[in-house]
């Protein structure tokens, strides 16, 4: 992963977690213009938005690489020489996330995660 890669991913998850322990001002709905104004880096708000927007939609970086990094920083005990992971579903504002976690020290830590919707059942009449 090269060097700014890093340096963008590294303000991304500092900006997640300061938009996280703010205050419930955001109703709960994450925006990126939120994340933006929390992101410790030069610039206007506007411009630390358009940063984020440009970097998630270029996606420099392929998610199995970012998982590994991900998996090296996080302290984990292995069973059995296998690394245990939660699978858990649950909905977010109707969006359906199914999210891949390691439990460590009482704690469930994020590996990764996915989202969809559920198609919307008929009514009988």
């Amino acid at each position: 992963m090269t060097k700014p890669v890093r340096n963008n991913l590294r303000a991304i998850v500092i900006a997640v977690l300061i938009f996280l322990r703010a205050a419930r001002v955001w109703y709960g709905r994450m925006k990126l213009c939120s994340i933006a104004r929390c992101m410790n880096t030069k610039g206007t708000p506007k411009s630390r938005y358009k940063r984020l927007d440009r970097f998630l939609l270029k996606a420099p970086f392929e998610i199995a690489e970012v998982t590994k990094a991900f998996l090296g920083m996080i302290p984990y005990e292995k069973i059995g020489g296998l690394v245990p992971v939660l699978i858990d579903q649950t909905d977010v504002s109707g969006v359906q996330v199914i999210a891949a976690s390691i439990p460590s020290q009482g704690r469930a830590l994020p590996l990764a995660f996915t989202t969809f919707e559920k198609e919307k059942e008929a009514k009988k009449a």
